[in-house]
């Protein structure tokens, strides 16, 4: 019996030990494994072209540092690519400048865990 093929993210964040919680929650789910991070959102952009994941965790932070540059350059060379956007705030502001963008989910960080298994769960049937 073939198993399926695993869904290939890439962490996208400054922060060190927010990437270390997301890629050990995500590399134990059975559907997706981590094959990059960046630290900021120019490296996020490299790498997502040159990994071609098929999700993009990308903190909220570093797309507001470019302006939302990073989620539009990454959804336009590869438009299947799902984006994930992490932020500190669970505010319905941010929230609709994420739909605004077109992205594919978003994570709470100050509910780190809950808002990862809510998000990938929904990724995992699309």
């Amino acid at each position: 019996m073939r198993t399926a093929r695993k869904m290939r993210v890439l962490l996208a964040d400054g922060h060190e030990e927010v990437r270390k919680v997301v890629r050990e929650y995500i590399n134990s789910l059975s559907s997706f494994q981590v094959v990059g991070e960046a630290t900021d959102g120019n490296g996020a952009i490299e790498e997502a072209e040159r990994l071609k994941p098929d999700v993009v965790v990308l903190d909220f932070e570093l797309a507001r540092h470019n302006g939302l540059e990073p989620i539009r350059i990454i959804k336009e060379r590869s438009a299947s690519t799902k984006i994930v956007i992490a932020t500190l705030f669970d505010d319905p502001l941010y929230k609709a400048k994420a739909q605004q963008a077109h992205v594919d989910g978003v994570i709470v960080k100050a509910s780190l865990k809950h808002s990862l298994a809510s998000v990938f769960s929904t990724l995992h049937q699309h």
